[in-house]
């Protein structure tokens, strides 16, 4: 246990150059740092994996999977998981945007997925889905996949692409 600069705190295990936890004489906290840069700072040293995890009683606590957990993987990739089998809800100015559930659906409106056998539910009374607009130059220089669907605005219409090809819908 130290005592650093003015007000600041640093535990670490026998001198051991990397702190445990720190808290810098500015307030921030620093775990696996020694200058966090800012409010909370988790620092993994050698490129491994840093990752906050939160549970309660109703996740448990006994497995690295409880509960939810965000965080950089060791390739630098962010990552959040909910390790429950929920949702997992996204809110902007304390309206709910955005839900996958456990079954992996997704909803982009206030609600949860309404239709079970839908990928992607969009529900608006304001809004409408807008899908790519491209000539047909640039459609036809996708790596095409049946499914896909495009706006043509060479010619004014969908196309949808089948086992035909590129199609008028």
């Amino acid at each position: 246990l130290w005592l650093t600069g003015s007000a600041g705190l640093r535990v670490d295990v026998g001198g051991v150059s990397g702190a445990i936890f720190t808290k810098a004489s500015d307030g921030k906290i620093g775990f696996g740092i020694l200058t966090p840069q800012n409010t909370v700072h988790l620092h993994t040293a050698g490129g491994g994996v840093s990752l906050f995890q939160m549970t309660n009683d109703d996740t448990g606590s006994a497995s690295a999977n409880d509960g939810f957990r965000m965080g950089l993987g060791s390739a630098e990739e962010a990552f959040v998981v909910q390790g429950e089998n929920l949702p997992l809800s996204l809110w902007t100015n304390n309206t709910r945007r955005m839900t996958i559930a456990a079954d992996g659906t997704i909803a982009i409106s206030p609600s949860a997925p309404s239709a079970p056998s839908a990928l992607l539910d969009l529900v608006s009374t304001t809004g409408a889905l807008l899908v790519p607009r491209m000539t047909t130059t640039q459609r036809d220089a996708l790596t095409a996949v049946q499914g896909m669907i495009v706006f043509n605005s060479t010619t004014g219409v969908f196309n949808g692409n089948t086992a035909l090809g590129w199609v008028v819908l």
